[in-house]
């Protein structure tokens, strides 16, 4: 049975990206790295939506290779992809160990209405966007969650880990 973790930053009022799509607005928090390197390497698998997909093919070379990646998609792998990259319709259930829900708000939703969401590590970063690509788009039924961690960085950074208990 895998462990999903929602390993991912917002702004102040709620969004992880600008309206179109943009994550750039995090460039200004790019001067520590917040446990990054480490969960990276601690990761199995990771599953994203096609537009993150696609956005982090646009960034240069693939940077999780050897690691397993499920896109999930309606619409039908179109060229060449990274070795391990898999195309699917549903969320997986056949993944093992720690499992990285890369994004965007599609794949969390999906991930929530299956019960099959466990850590969301949630890094809010003191700045306000007004308007945006909201994390979490409501539709799905009221889950409890139990913050186990939290870390305050000087630049005003917050890191919040809940237990979503929802397995």
């Amino acid at each position: 049975m895998a462990t999903t973790h929602l390993y991912i930053a917002q702004s102040l009022d709620g969004f992880i990206a600008t309206e179109d799509g943009s994550v750039g607005w995090l460039d200004a928090f790019q001067d520590a790295d917040y446990g990054f390197a480490e969960f990276e390497r601690s990761v199995d698998a990771l599953v994203m939506g096609r537009v993150t997909y696609e956005q982090v093919r646009g960034f240069g070379a693939w940077p999780h290779p050897g690691k397993p990646c499920i896109v999930l998609s309606h619409s039908p792998a179109v060229g060449e992809h990274p070795e391990g990259v898999v195309f699917r319709t549903a969320v997986p259930t056949d993944l093992t160990g720690k499992v990285w829900l890369v994004g965007g708000r599609q794949v969390v939703h999906s991930y929530l209405a299956a019960g099959q969401f466990d850590i969301l590590e949630l890094f809010v970063m003191p700045t306000l966007l007004g308007t945006g690509i909201p994390l979490f788009t409501g539709g799905t039924r009221p889950h409890k969650a139990t913050l186990s961690e939290h870390t305050i960085y000087p630049n005003g950074v917050v890191r919040l880990v809940y237990d979503l208990n929802q397995r």
